[in-house]
């Protein structure tokens, strides 16, 4: 029998600010309301109704700031305090919850997010043996379903893909992965800063496009002796997260699209 998952929501803000929380006048964008709910809200009941979590753990600045909203109370949010980059909290997450492996990291700005596509993502991470699985979707999916967004792409020589904010991490061993991540988290919408950090030949194959997604992310893995592999998502949503304004613009249009088509889907049924 399969694990479930204790799925860690990363859910502060940056350094650099947070123009979405500031636009809106929250602390937290996982506080801004959209398709009348919390942006977090959404996250937690896709999670909740997915059938592979067992618990949840938000970490931001003020974990309170999100336990202690009655709109969560159904949820049971676990909090950790967290520090300032994204690689930092996943290893605080990993200290924390060091016997609740695996561990799904998500976001706490990706609403859009569907029981059925955490279930796909995380049935796939399952049926693999890598140390880490990371979701992916490709740029035809993405563009696809919604022309007018944009997202950061990574060229690979058989792909084009963009992040997910979905990672399965099976065990703990992984953790030195993110204590290296910690020092290049600044450059990470700058893929070829990161790639040279792994040596030249590395930087060419990027360059070049002459190296596929999979084996680019087992050279990564190499250095730490474990697996990752990447999981390709045929859901476009999964792609958008509240980054921006026009982000934020296009997750209300989609929900509201959302809202309407079950609303008629009632009907329907009447």
């Amino acid at each position: 029998m399969k694990k479930l998952a204790h799925a860690v929501i990363l859910a502060g803000r940056r350094p650099e600010g947070d123009p979405v929380a500031d636009a809106y006048r929250v602390p937290f964008k996982a506080l801004v309301t959209s398709g009348s709910r919390l942006l977090i809200e959404h996250v937690c009941d896709s999670l909740k109704r997915s059938g592979h979590v067992q618990a949840m753990t938000v970490m931001l600045q003020n974990p309170s700031a999100l336990t202690s909203r009655p709109e969560l109370a159904d949820y049971n949010l676990k909090g950790i305090k967290s520090g300032a980059s994204i690689s930092k909290n996943i290893a605080l997450a990993m200290d924390t919850l060091h016997d609740q492996f695996p561990l799904l990291i998500t976001t706490g700005d990706h609403p859009l997010l569907l029981p059925e596509h955490i279930s796909t993502f995380i049935t796939a991470a399952e049926e693999s043996d890598a140390d880490i699985v990371i979701g992916f979707a490709t740029r035809d999916t993405v563009m696809t379903a919604y022309p007018e967004t944009q997202r950061t792409w990574l060229q690979f020589s058989d792909v084009t893909v963009t992040g997910c904010n979905l990672f399965y991490i099976r065990n703990a061993k992984t953790r030195k992965v993110f204590e290296v991540w910690q020092e290049m988290e600044k450059d990470r919408k700058q893929a070829m800063k990161i790639a040279w950090k792994f040596g030249p030949l590395f930087f060419i194959l990027m360059l070049m496009k002459w190296i596929s997604l999979p084996k680019a992310l087992a050279r990564l893995a190499r250095p730490f002796d474990i697996k990752i592999e990447p999981v390709l998502l045929p859901f476009a949503d999964t792609a958008i997260d509240a980054d921006k304004i026009s982000d934020m613009e296009l997750i209300a249009a989609i929900l509201t699209k959302r809202e309407v088509l079950a609303m008629l889907a009632e009907d329907d049924d009447d």
